[in-house]
């Protein structure tokens, strides 16, 4: 796969600086140059190996570049395709081809570390309040102060702990089926955030808490009883639940999480409840 003229996929730099460098407090003490220098200690050594073995067997390559173009299992055309470099045959690998056969190997396997270790912080465990970051940012730039917490007059978000770092002293909504979010329009929780760790929203139809999931198999307006209280008390009529047929369908691109919906369901539990936006998959 290409990304650039130097095969090097695009990184967000400041993000990983944020996630490596800030905030070691949040359990995010990771060392991305250990793990660079580690890859780039590791494939010199084993250049160097086959550099060697490929000299004492005959003088047939007579360059690093010609190593490399060679295609053994420690080369960077190799490692990159599963493939011997060729840019025809018998062609030698020129300097440009080796710059960017080496730059895009060392790229690909930086970020395959990176995504290792940054994973777990990207699927969104827990509901965030309105305007939460995505969530590798998120834990990087909230402070655990707590003032969104004691900002919200319904008492909607709370502090999480028992999962130990980076998630725990972070604000969470546990509980929408009893305290659901009643998109303030002033939206307190963001105005009392210090950081950039709850972004305002223009437009309270803007905040992405999670998404309401309607089950079917217990909502009753599916066996006929006709209720519709979802769609009846939901802030968002017809942009995050609408009628088909005298059914209630959630529409996702609308919803807003609030819980509203979960809150005054009248099943217990609530056939209507709010999922994180990009739960955790499996062995993350």
């Amino acid at each position: 796969m290409t990304y650039n003229s130097f095969n090097i996929p695009p990184l967000n730099v400041p993000l990983l600086q944020r996630l490596f460098f800030g905030h070691r407090q949040a359990g995010l003490g990771v060392s991305l140059p250990k793990s660079f220098l580690a890859l780039t200690s590791l494939n010199r050594r084993l250049f160097w190996v086959q550099y060697r073995q490929h000299e004492a067997k005959n003088d047939e390559h007579s360059n690093c570049a010609d190593v490399l173009a060679a295609g053994g299992p420690f080369s960077l055309g190799g490692a990159m395709t599963g493939q011997p470099y060729s840019g025809g045959e018998g062609a030698p690998m020129d300097r440009g081809a080796f710059l960017r056969h080496g730059l895009g190997w060392m790229a690909e396997k930086v970020s395959e570390q990176v995504e290792r270790v940054t994973r777990p912080l990207t699927a969104r465990r827990f509901l965030r309040p309105p305007g939460a970051q995505p969530e590798a940012l998120f834990l990087a730039m909230c402070t655990r102060c707590d003032a969104c917490t004691a900002a919200c007059p319904y008492e909607t978000i709370s502090v999480h702990y028992g999962s130990g770092p980076p998630h725990d002293g972070t604000p969470v909504l546990s509980d929408l089926g009893a305290h659901p979010c009643l998109l303030c329009e002033d939206t307190p929780c963001i105005q009392a955030c210090p950081t950039d760790a709850l972004r305002p929203v223009e437009v309270v139809s803007e905040i992405r808490i999670g998404v309401a999931v309607l089950d079917t198999l217990s909502c009753t307006a599916f066996r006929g009883s006709g209720c519709i209280t979802c769609y009846d008390v939901c802030p968002l009529p017809e942009r995050a639940i609408e009628l088909r047929e005298g059914l209630p369908f959630v529409l996702p691109q609308g919803c807003t999480g609030c819980g509203i919906c979960q809150h005054h369901c009248p099943t217990a539990p609530a056939s209507i409840q709010v999922k994180c936006p990009n739960p955790p998959t499996r062995g993350s």
